[in-house]
């Protein structure tokens, strides 16, 4: 009897699921979600690993995620007996969604297309250590760009994030997305200066 048992349970366990394509409404297979990421980063060794502001993008909803001081503090204490004491301001995780237009997830679609890649590593050699930009962007099935950024900047990210912005808080620029138009000249002027050495 237990052999028995055992061949149903291995047959329950091995046999292929049925897999059903989704359907929309209309009775046509669902066209394949857009999903982006936008996140940027510092990673200075001794000041640890620090989140900016982060953008997702599901479909139609732009999250847009930052932190806001809430008016409260803790004491932290260091130093050999605690002698030292510094205010740490706290600081509340706060989420924005908003609607995001079907041409605005073409236009950037298109631009993962164009790139004709799948991923884009671009860094600075004169900087070490310094921040990150990590954009990505999912466009169908099995179809997507990942473009890693240190301490410079893109042009395929430069024009999505140009894309993004105004869907961002206009009321405070702090909660804009910053370029670093500085670094994207440094890292296109220390390529040229090694080039020529």
């Amino acid at each position: 009897m237990k052999p028995l048992y055992l061949i149903i349970f291995l047959a329950i366990l091995l046999w292929p699921p049925r897999v059903q394509a989704a359907h929309g409404p209309d009775g046509k297979p669902k066209t394949a979600k857009f999903v982006l990421y936008y996140n940027e980063f510092d990673m200075i060794p001794f000041l640890g690993y620090k989140e900016y502001p982060s953008v997702k993008i599901e479909d139609n909803t732009l999250s847009y995620t930052y932190l806001q001081l809430n008016g409260k503090y803790e004491l932290d204490r260091w130093g050999k007996n605690d002698e030292y004491i510094d205010t740490v301001w706290l600081k509340d995780t706060i989420t924005q969604s908003v609607y995001f237009r079907q041409g605005s997830i073409d236009s950037i679609t298109a631009l993962a297309i164009a790139s004709g890649k799948d991923s884009i590593f671009d860094w600075n050699p004169d900087i070490i250590d310094g921040g990150g930009y990590d954009l990505t962007i999912e466009y169908g099935p099995g179809k997507s760009l990942n473009i890693f950024m240190q301490n410079t900047y893109d042009s395929i990210a430069y024009k999505t994030i140009n894309i993004i912005q105004p869907y961002l808080p206009q009321n405070n620029k702090a909660l804009k997305i910053y370029i670093p138009f500085d670094l994207w000249e440094g890292e296109k002027a220390a390529w040229e200066r090694m080039g020529k050495q």
